[in-house]
């Protein structure tokens, strides 16, 4: 079978040659999907009136002051902190 000679594996890579756990831990588990699905709710909530046809703008302010009124979600995520 011609797929069948074509399937190839991936592996994670070894998180101690990416030096991701220095002076961190990993977690896992049901708390770790609440949280993860607390946070998509809440990136929702921010953009959703923004988007659609009648989509509705947002004024953000930074910590210094400057106004930056938008309707792109991407502009938005990125001014999250």
């Amino acid at each position: 079978n011609f797929l069948h000679n074509k399937t190839k594996t991936m592996a994670a890579p070894n998180p101690a040659s990416t030096g991701l756990f220095i002076n961190g831990s990993r977690e896992t588990g049901q708390d770790v999907r609440i949280g993860n699905v607390t946070a998509a709710l809440a990136v929702a909530n921010i953009v959703k009136s923004s988007l659609g046809p009648v989509g509705l703008d947002k004024m953000l302010v930074d910590d210094i002051g400057d106004v930056l009124i938008t309707n792109d979600g991407a502009t938005i995520l990125k001014s999250l902190e």
